[in-house]
């Protein structure tokens, strides 16, 4: 769902916490009406495709610091949607390995490089 009108914007402050709110809100009212495995997805002014392109660059970045230095580099904490992004952005480079550390809000992601690319 695509959401417009002139208060539209206010979804997109704080980093998108009240879309998020509200796409929750959305999937606990009415997600049972459809097909299992599916629920809504809202946005606002493009915000989510934003979001996603910002996330992959700065994993690209966090792989080159991680890459350069060896030393692990941790994101500020962030939802699951996003750490998912970021860990998807660096599945495919075999020297790096990620994981989410933490618990429920403070859940971050750790880039580091894998034991084998140490050596």
């Amino acid at each position: 769902m695509d959401i417009d009108g002139l208060d539209a914007s206010l979804l997109r402050s704080e980093g998108g916490e009240l879309l998020d709110a509200l796409e929750h809100f959305v999937n606990q009212s009415f997600a049972r009406a459809l097909p299992p495995g599916e629920r809504y997805v809202l946005d606002v002014d493009n915000f989510r495709a934003m979001r996603e392109t910002e996330l992959r660059a700065m994993a690209r970045h966090a792989a080159e610091r991680v890459s350069s230095s060896g030393v692990p580099f941790t994101f500020a904490p962030m939802n699951a949607n996003e750490r998912r992004v970021i860990h998807l952005a660096l599945a495919d480079d075999e020297k790096l390995f990620t994981e989410s550390v933490g618990e429920g809000n403070a859940r971050r992601l750790k880039v580091s490089l894998k034991k084998s690319a140490v050596n």
